[in-house]
Formats: structure tokens, sequence, C-alpha cells
């Protein structure tokens, strides 16, 4: 198009100068005329500009401009490519517009046609384009800086009047992406955001946008106001339910989903606050209060990579030697500008709530548990009368040596339960060290070691409201031994259970020889004997007498008639010391009464001992008394 306008202008001046020249042939006198000018003028314009260009002709004139854009007048109004004027002094006023500028400087002459002839008077120069950019921040407001706040990511577009590209970013800028607007090919859109590493550091660099061979730069500054300084960003393992090991080396943890997780040294962790400037404040959780550790007296450590400050490591120490129990402890990361706030909040609310209301700050929750347990401790026997029962330590080496010998036990305690009394055994132990409800972790034995049935003594394992494992079982007549087996598989402690028994001496016998001789009779010394008749008969008055082989015993029971009905078949039974029931007649047994109606019983003492037992009219057994044969 423009072209064609440029074309016809051409087209118009030469039509001009014909006409005038036609005039001019008419005039055969008519004399050269002198150029008015010795050197074509040099006119600088702006567009927009108006400048006056003077001359003197002798003759009619018509002034022809040879660009489009530049127009011509002689009243400084009305403009156009040509006009003319009558012979003496003249001015023209001269313009131009931007129609086709370029970034270079563009010219057009000035051609004063007088009649036949042509002179090139002037050449108007016009300005080259100016080179327009300029930077508009998101919210659309002209802007001479970039500014990336803690957010670390900013929009922005460029809008110029050339293509423009952009000189290399700086290293710490991350994402940078550029889009073209589709309305407006001069206009780009941008988006940067600041790399992991740089967002702690506030910082500026510059960036550049420039026309295609360089020649043109815009510079602008961007500026990076780095994070908030009370923020904290933590990467790594999952903070929560981390234990470490009673050695201080092992780290573990598991997720919700059951995914586990193990450190050996050192847990790592990736943290980063404004110019890394963190404190790292540990803890000691006490019966629901938290106890400020010094670095000097923590048992957690923690530690940064010298390199690279945002690179952590926890490590913990050793659970104090001998000691049982567990601990709990919290671990901080705190930006230095939040240092005061957060010790100002802790001396305020010291207890759990603390860590809810500073919950992004905890880096880890670690609960060390000691592997030591005092085996000294024994056990602690409670008896189905919730009564508490002395145990003490085993001093019959016919138990230690042989618990010693067969499971390398050291640690053997003993308590004295009446036979057929249930008795609760609490442990002074822990799943970590022995685990009750597998089977094979508990060992019942006898006093040579031949392991018993469980079930024969109802032995059970449960926990109290506090999770302290404790045992069950009946004691029996005869002792058994309780070993328990820790989880490493090595044995721990034992308990030897006794038959401790508490007779009733009750109204007792008189026992005579030829109803003549009085015959010692005392309660039953033989406990285990004693435990094995209350478990058989019921009975805990129990006697013995021991006398020679081969005497006749008569033994008065001191009972009534409503007591013991003596003269009754079955009111009085013999077993031998297994348990097993003999005849009568096997020791001679008859039931007589004495001159004042006393009932007596008379039996011979055999080389064997035996047990006589009373039963009461109800069926139940009354009393008993063992005849042993005098050694």
């Amino acid at each position: 198009m423009r072209k064609i306008s440029e074309w016809l202008i051409m087209c118009c001046v030469a039509l001009s100068m014909a006409t005038f020249a036609a005039c001019s042939d008419d005039d055969k006198e008519a004399e050269p005329l002198t150029n008015l000018f010795d050197e074509p003028l040099k006119i600088r314009c702006e567009a927009g500009s108006v400048v006056p260009l003077e001359f003197n002709s002798p003759v009619a004139w018509q002034a022809v401009s040879g660009a489009i854009w530049c127009s011509l007048s002689v009243d400084g109004t009305n403009f156009s490519y040509n006009v003319s004027g009558n012979a003496g002094n003249s001015r023209i006023y001269i313009t131009v517009n931007t129609d086709a500028q370029m970034f270079e400087e563009t010219t057009s002459p000035i051609t004063l046609v007088r009649g036949s002839q042509q002179e090139h008077i002037a050449t108007v120069y016009r300005s080259a384009k100016g080179y327009e950019l300029k930077l508009i921040d998101a919210k659309g407001n002209v802007c001479d800086t970039i500014l990336i706040t803690s957010k670390g990511t900013v929009d922005f577009s460029v809008e110029a009047n050339f293509d423009f590209g952009v000189s290399e970013k700086p290293v710490w800028i991350d994402e940078f992406t550029v889009t073209t607007d589709a309305e407006n090919p001069m206009s780009k859109n941008f988006r940067m955001s600041v790399s992991e590493e740089r967002m702690p550091f506030p910082g500026s660099a510059t960036i550049e946008f420039m026309n295609n061979d360089g020649s043109v730069t815009y510079p602008y500054t961007i500026n990076f106001t780095g994070m908030e300084p009370d923020i904290v960003r933590i990467s790594g393992a999952a903070p929560w339910g981390w234990t470490l090991s009673s050695d201080g080396t092992i780290f573990s943890s598991t997720s919700i989903s059951g995914e586990k997780s193990e450190y050996d040294g050192s847990v790592p962790y990736t943290v980063t606050t404004l110019n890394y400037d963190c404190r790292y404040l540990c803890f000691e959780l006490h019966d629901s209060t938290l106890q400020f550790m010094q670095p000097t007296d923590s048992w957690i450590k923690v530690a940064t990579d010298r390199a690279d400050a945002s690179k952590v490591f926890v490590s913990g120490e050793p659970y104090p030697a001998e000691t049982e129990g567990e601990r709990t402890g919290y671990i901080f990361a705190v930006p230095a500008a939040s240092y005061d706030d957060f010790m100002a909040m802790f001396n305020s609310v010291n207890n759990l709530s603390f860590i809810d209301s500073t919950y992004n700050n905890v880096l880890m929750e670690i609960t060390q548990i000691s592997d030591y347990v005092d085996l000294s401790k024994g056990f602690t026997i409670i008896n189905n009368m919730a009564e508490t029962i002395e145990c003490f330590p085993e001093s019959d080496t016919l138990y230690t040596r042989m618990l010693k010998e067969k499971y390398n036990l050291d640690e053997v305690f003993a308590v004295s339960v009446d036979a057929g009394n249930r008795i609760n055994a609490f442990t002074h132990l822990t799943d970590r060290h022995w685990e009750g409800w597998n089977s094979d972790n508990t060992l019942i034995t006898d006093a040579e070691g031949n392991e018993i049935e469980k079930s024969s003594v109802g032995f059970e394992v449960a926990m109290d409201a506090s999770d302290n494992y404790y045992f069950s079982l009946t004691a029996s007549s005869k002792p058994m031994i309780i070993i328990l087996r820790g989880v490493d598989g090595k044995y721990l402690k034992a308990l030897v259970v006794k038959s401790g028994i508490t007779l009733d001496s009750g109204t007792g016998f008189v026992v005579k020889y030829k109803m003549i001789e009085d015959v010692e009779c005392t309660l039953e010394t033989d406990m285990e004997l004693a435990a094995a008749i209350i478990e058989r008969h019921g009975t805990r008055e129990i006697y013995s007498v021991t006398t020679r082989v081969g005497r006749t015993l008569q033994m008065f029971p001191h009972l009534t008639d409503e007591e013991w009905g003596g003269g009754n078949y079955g009111s009085t039974l013999v077993f031998d010391t297994d348990g097993n029931e003999m005849d009568l007649a096997d020791v001679n047994l008859e039931v007589a009464m004495d001159s004042e109606d006393n009932y007596y019983v008379s039996s011979m003492v055999k080389k064997k001992p035996y047990l006589l037992v009373f039963v009461g009219l109800d069926g139940k057994n009354i009393k008993a008394i063992v005849i042993k044969p005098q050694s």
C-alpha cells in the first residue's frame, strides 16, 4: 500500500512538472534560472514537528515532497505532497509523520520546479523510530524492577515495539517460562521461580531484554526478598514415632501404613530457614511436662553439615548403664527470628499442648527404652485374697544348682503357697524382655527339671491396667519352678513355688499304746506330704505319730457323735502316702469305745507309713493322722 501511494505521488509530481514545463515552453525568451541554494539544505524533523523553509524566486514555483511521510504547506495548516507559489519571497512549511518509520534514519528530497528547471533544494531527515519496552507486573502496573517475594514465584509481562529476546537468566532462577500474547505478538508473558537452594537467601540480579542483534538492551533488576523470617521448611523422614535403640545407634519407625524405616547412626533431614539461621532445641518429656535440655546435657544430638547448612543429622546417646526405664524427647527447628517468641511460649505453656501449638517446628519425636532389666527385683506375688505374699531369694541349693546347670540362671526366687491356692505373680518385666504371650518363653518344671504341662496348673498370662505383665497359676502339693526366657532366647529368672502349708491344730488326737502308754502325736512336719493330703482330702487338721512297727495304737480323735459316727462304715478311711486307698484289714483297723463311751480307733503300725482319714456325718473329711514306722 505504501509503495502504491509513493507511486501516485511521483506521478502527480511528474504531471505537475510537465504542466509547469509546458507553460514555460511558451516563453521562448526565458533565460535559465540560477539555483536558489548552492547545495541542498539539510532539514531534520521529528515526527509531528513543523519546520519552515524560506526562499526568493523570480518566477512562480512548485515544491514537491519525495516521500509519503513528508508533507508541505504554504500556510502551516493545509499540508500536502506538493504546493505552489508566485514569484517573490516565499515560505513553505515541512512536517513529517510516523508512516513507515523504521529504526534507522530516513530521508526525503524537496524538489522546487520552476518552469522546465528542477532544483533539489532540501533533504528532510526523519529521525529513527525509538525502541520502546516496558515491564508490567501481574496487577497490570508498569514497573522498573522484578520483585520475587517469599513465595518464590513471580508473573509479569513485557511489551515492546520490536521483536525482543532475553539474556541468560540468573543461575538461581529455576522455572523460567515465556509465552507470547496471541493478540499482540510484541507482548510476552513470563513466570520465574527461585530454586530451592536459593530460597533461604535474599538477593538481586540483572536480566536484560534486547533486540535481535543485541545492539539495544533494556536491563532490569530482579529483587528476591528471601523466605519469611518465621517460616521453617523440613523435608526428609516423618517426624513422629521414632524409637532409638538402648545403645543409641539405631533409629526406627513404622508408619500408619505399616512401612518401616531404619537408620544406623543418624537420621538426615533438610531444613530451610532464612539465611539458614536456625536453632535446634531439644526437650525431654517428664509426666506430661517438657523440660529444656542444654546441648551439653542432651541425649539427643543435632549436627549440621559444614558445607551445606541445610543438611541436618540427628543422632543419640546410649541409655544410662544399668538403668531401667524409657525417655521421650522432641527436637524443634526454630528460625532465629522466632526464637524469643518460641521460648516465651514454652515458658508459659510447657506441657503437651505446647507440641500441638508448634507442630510445624517439630523435627523429630524420639523414644528410647532401656534394654537393661533389674532381675534382682524378683517377683511380686498376690494371692486370691489380693494379699501380697513374701517372695524371697531361693537359698536351697537343690533348686539353685539345677537351675544354674541346666538354664544358666543366677536369679532364683521362692514363694510358699498353700496347695490349691491360686496366685498372680508380677514379673517386673516388659515385652522388651519377656513376651509372656509366647508360650515358648515360659517353662514349668519340677525340682529335677522335668517339664510340667502348663494346663495342669492353670497357667495363664495377663496384663494389669498399667500394662504390667503377670502370670497366674494354682499351687500344687509338690514344688514347681516357673522359668522365664527372654526375647533373646536367654533365661532371665525363675520362681520356685513351694507348698507352704498352714495346718489347723484343731482338737488333735490322744494316742496310747495298750491303752496305758502315751505316744507323742504332733502336727505333721512333712509339708510336702501335708500339701498332698490337703490337695487330695481337703482337711488341714493333719497329725502324725511315729512308733515301732507291730505296735497296735489306740487313737482318740476327740470327736462327738454329732461330728463323727465312728461305728459307721466309711467313717474312717485308710490311704497310703501316694493317695491310694487301702483295705481296713490291711492295718487291722477297728473302732471301739472306752469305759466312758469315747470313740477310738485301733490300728497296727506297718513297715510303710499310711494315713487314717476321719469322715464326718456330712461326708466331709474332718481330720487325718499319719502313722509312721520308727526308723
